[in-house]
């Protein structure tokens, strides 16, 4: 891939980032990154980020509910197979653990836009502490979102 594709390729995760994550107007974001307004809308549409935007909120939630109901379910189906003494019907104690395993790792996951959310709310506690450091801050916490993608 060239440089100049890989450039765009990195503006564009960084604006799906803010556009996902963040409060930004896409002016905003768009000069975040260092691309047009028009750029940017065209990633959006192309990308479905609105959709997606959607998704993201609920996504993990959703997926821990789904998996908790399907734990639940081995769990009671467990019981009743070592109930019968039929080694046949056993329970499923390897689906458990991974669905166990799963619903830990959706608890627990750091994702890039959360990072980033938190590093907004501590640049704005800063800004009203210490504007000047906020002011020498906020480029480092750029380059480093940037680098985390």
């Amino acid at each position: 891939m060239s440089d100049n594709k890989q450039s765009i390729a990195k503006q564009k995760a960084f604006a799906k980032v803010l556009f996902m994550h963040g409060d930004h107007t896409q002016k905003e974001i768009a000069a975040e990154v260092g691309t047009s307004e028009q750029s940017l809308c065209k990633w959006v549409k192309e990308g479905k980020w609105d959709e997606l935007k959607t998704e993201v909120i609920t996504s993990d939630e959703a997926e821990i509910a789904m998996l908790r109901k399907q734990l639940r379910l081995l769990n009671e189906f467990g019981v009743k197979a070592l109930e019968d003494d039929d080694p046949a019907t056993n329970p499923d104690t390897d689906g458990i653990i991974k669905i166990t395993k799963a619903i830990h790792y959706l608890k627990t996951k750091t994702s890039n836009g959360q990072m980033y959310e938190t590093g907004l709310e501590f640049l704005k506690f800063l800004q009203k502490e210490n504007p000047a450091l906020a002011k020498q801050v906020a480029p480092l916490f750029t380059q480093f979102i940037r680098q985390n993608l």
